[in-house]
């Protein structure tokens, strides 16, 4: 998978202007970062693609970046997070996830669930805490 420096800017199908894609940032790169982003992290290659929280949503991303992220896959997590005050990046969203309602989970999306939350997420701690969020969102669902 290119770089963040080979896909810096894409653009999007249905937006005026390209959209400023990180993928993988590290250390000054973070600094760059708008203050709040979505981001969706590809478990089989370890990436994070991260872009400004206004300017695109989930779909018009993984429809940029040709990914195969259907609605059952545990590969994909969707969400968004802001800048703490220490720069750090925590994750405060997940529409994909929060879509799932606890009381009203059928068999079929309980299993989407427990696949994807069984995945080790923690390789995205790096870049955005994750881990915190995901254990709160797993309590709340039973999952």
């Amino acid at each position: 998978m290119a770089s963040n420096r080979d896909m810096n800017r894409r653009g999007i199908p249905h937006c005026e202007r390209p959209v400023r894609i990180w993928t993988n940032p590290i250390d000054l790169e973070l600094d760059e970062l708008p203050d709040a982003v979505r981001f969706t992290a590809v478990h089989s290659v370890k990436e994070v693609y991260l872009w400004k929280y206004s300017l695109a949503c989930h779909t018009d991303i993984s429809t940029c970046l040709h990914f195969r992220d259907t609605y059952d896959s545990p590969n994909f997590l969707k969400g968004a997070a802001i800048r703490q005050h220490d720069d750090r990046f925590i994750m405060f969203q997940s529409h994909y996830l929060e879509s799932f309602k606890r009381n009203r989970l059928t068999r079929q999306e309980r299993s989407i669930l427990s696949s994807l939350l069984a995945q080790d997420w923690s390789w995205l701690n790096q870049c955005v805490e994750v881990t915190s969020w995901l254990e709160a969102f797993r309590k709340r669902v039973r999952v």
